[in-house]
């Protein structure tokens, strides 16, 4: 007699700086990303997924990663920035505010 795999829900999210698009999937135990990817994949037709950098709550994850119940599957953007030259930027706005003496 076959295993009874167990089902499971995952949230798949990708926002923008104006809206946040969430599909939820119902998955079975031992799905991995590249399955939610493919599954999602007309929901974010705009949306090349391959290139795209995924994770779990936050947290950077292959896509062979296996998904758990409950977990949130972030689809995230790319940079528009480097985080080291947007810090760079700000320190030089705020020196040149600084009252000279």
């Amino acid at each position: 007699m076959a295993d009874k795999q167990t089902a499971i829900a995952v949230s798949v999210v990708y926002a923008t700086p104006t809206e946040q698009k969430i599909v939820t999937l119902d998955l079975t135990d031992g799905d991995t990303v590249e399955k939610a990817l493919e599954l999602v994949r007309s929901h974010f037709s705009e949306l090349e997924l391959s290139a795209h950098t995924v994770g779990v709550f936050g947290a950077v994850q292959d896509r062979s990663a296996v998904l758990n119940d409950g977990d949130r599957l972030e689809i995230y953007r790319p940079l528009q920035i480097d985080a080291k030259e947007a810090r760079r930027r700000r320190a030089l706005e705020q020196q040149k505010r600084l009252p000279t003496g």
